[in-house]
């Protein structure tokens, strides 16, 4: 029996991701909180699932992570727990029952009325404009060790590319040589839910991929401005590894970082902070927060709102320090 609840999450976790266009990060953290939650059922099937179970289960997922924790000496130590870890366990719940309920697995819902707990939102974390100049920099004038001359260009490229539109990592991944159209500085992009897009870029951003494609013996421009790699079809990857093959979320997310701790002695970097530098800064120029949101792909005007946000603090902050009666 239990071999058929694994069964069924597997399946829930395709449709995630191949009808729901899921990203591949958030299918693995569905994936993580319904492993726990199978482990910790002692029912036979999901048909038996009650909203007793649910919540006794969540519960025990705060006790293990725990309010508190005991020190060697013997003293409780206050532990702060991550608000947003409870409610996607409870989104993660509430999205596998509802495609319970409609393949007929069960009959009921037993948590349809249960809610996501609130969170408090994080404010977006964004580079000044001297800090992303100087690690824009970065790939040509402090290259990697061990690495050849084009994947520094490519580095530099990847970076431009990300300050330059504000895509997600993932979307840059997936990004094909026929995706760019280099004469109209525009880049189709496929974002959540299989969502396109076009976004325009800067002749910066232009001048790095000519320059980064080059290097790499790919630099041929055809019909309309498509960029096409020599022998290669339209759709091969614009940004690949040194194997010649796609280059993965992973090994850009670890490339940046590196240029970040070299350049600040931080490890507090990630891709998605270039992004949130993007919208900051647009917005910081008096870019419509309408055009804003388009730009970045958000379903909702909501959650680009937040920048707006950030933009309060940091008046705030700026006023704190230079009003004489602050």
């Amino acid at each position: 029996m239990d071999e058929e609840k694994w069964e069924i999450v597997r399946q829930f976790l395709d449709y995630l991701e191949k009808e729901r266009h899921y990203s591949p990060h958030t299918v693995k953290a569905y994936g993580n909180d319904l492993h726990r939650f199978v482990e910790f059922l002692e029912v036979p099937d999901f048909s038996r699932v009650d909203r007793n179970v649910v919540t006794k289960f969540l519960s025990e997922e705060l006790i293990k992570k725990g309010y508190e924790k005991h020190s060697r000496d013997g003293k409780t130590i206050k532990k702060g727990y991550d608000s947003r870890s409870i409610a996607r366990k409870v989104a993660t719940l509430k999205s596998f029952f509802k495609y319970l309920l409609r393949a007929e697995i069960i009959p009921v819902n037993p948590i349809s009325s249960l809610r996501i707990p609130r969170t408090s939102k994080k404010l977006p974390d964004y580079l000044e404009r001297k800090v992303v100049e100087e690690l824009l920099k970065m790939p040509i004038d402090r290259p990697l060790k061990n690495r050849k001359s084009w994947e520094a260009e490519r580095d530099k490229a990847i970076l431009e590319i990300f300050y330059s539109t504000g895509m997600r990592l993932n979307e840059l991944v997936t990004l094909s040589m026929d995706d760019m159209d280099m004469s109209g500085n525009l880049v189709k992009v496929t974002g959540k839910g299989g969502r396109e897009r076009i976004i325009p870029f800067g002749d910066t951003a232009k001048k790095a991929v000519l320059a980064y494609l080059a290097k790499s013996g790919r630099s041929d421009t055809g019909r309309k401005g498509k960029v096409t790699s020599h022998g290669a079809s339209p759709g091969d990857p614009l940004f690949i590894s040194s194997s010649g093959k796609r280059i993965s979320a992973r090994t850009i997310d670890d490339r940046l970082r590196r240029y970040f701790r070299k350049l600040s002695g931080s490890t507090g970097f990630s891709p998605h902070r270039l992004r949130h530098t993007f919208a900051t800064h647009l917005l910081d120029a008096g870019m419509d927060i309408r055009a804003v949101k388009e730009l970045l792909g958000h379903a909702s005007l909501s959650t680009t709102q937040g920048y707006t946000h950030l933009q309060v603090e940091q008046m705030k902050k700026v006023f704190d320090q230079a009003h004489p009666h602050a």
